[in-house]
């Protein structure tokens, strides 16, 4: 491992766990700030840096910028949740938002996409749903660039039709019936929630690995 990945690895780790800084830190700003937008946790580490006495005001205008953007996403997604309740849906939400909500603040997670959960058998009210609100489809996933929106759909929490999503199928079997609610969202509990990240995670790391993101949620 090279100088700047451990200083990118302990700004993220003292940021996350709100720790204090050595006095004088210094760390190789364009390499760690590069590997930082790399896995989607540049806010973290920035807010992290400001502390030291290295000049990372160049990255300020991106920051703000990043943070403004999920701000934008989490209120569009927030508001777009509540019509489906309207509508009679109520999807389980995994991930973004319920992760998000574990962090001090929030808009410091920034998320690509959002990911929802419903029975098989409503895929048609909830198709008809994002076409009324002006989504486009490809595949399960629905677009909004309006709204700035990516809203990835399943009807399970395992992925896949190999053993490994069929054996997360039963681990997770009844899941509707269990869901809780979080911020005002129908989701798991936080110990089952926890389960699906690291199996999630697990998934992504045989097939080709996974980011720090995951690692920090």
């Amino acid at each position: 491992m090279q100088e700047f990945e451990k200083q990118f690895l302990f700004l993220l780790k003292t940021a996350l766990n709100d720790e204090k800084l050595p006095d004088g830190y210094t760390f190789d700003v364009d390499r760690v700030f590069v590997l930082a937008q790399k896995h989607n946790l540049l806010p973290f580490v920035y807010l992290k840096a400001k502390e030291t006495a290295v000049d990372v005001s160049v990255y300020k205008n991106k920051v703000m910028r990043l943070c403004g953007l999920q701000i934008n996403k989490n209120l569009q997604f927030e508001s777009l949740y509540n019509e489906m309740k309207c509508n009679g849906l109520e999807p389980v939400v995994v991930k973004g938002p319920i992760c998000a909500d574990t962090y001090k603040t929030e808009h410091l997670r920034l998320s690509s996409d959002f990911d929802i959960i419903f029975p098989q058998e409503e895929a048609e009210k909830y198709e008809s749903f994002f076409i009324l609100n002006g989504f486009s489809k490809n595949g399960n996933n629905y677009t909004s660039a309006e709204k700035g929106l990516y809203i990835e759909t399943s009807s399970e929490l395992g992925e896949g039709n190999d053993s490994f999503a069929l054996n997360a199928d039963r681990v997770f079997d009844g899941f509707f019936d269990r869901a809780v609610y979080i911020n005002g969202y129908k989701t798991l509990s936080y110990n089952e929630h926890l389960v699906y990240l690291l199996y999630h995670a697990f998934k992504h790391f045989i097939g080709s690995g996974f980011g720090l993101k995951q690692l920090a949620d």
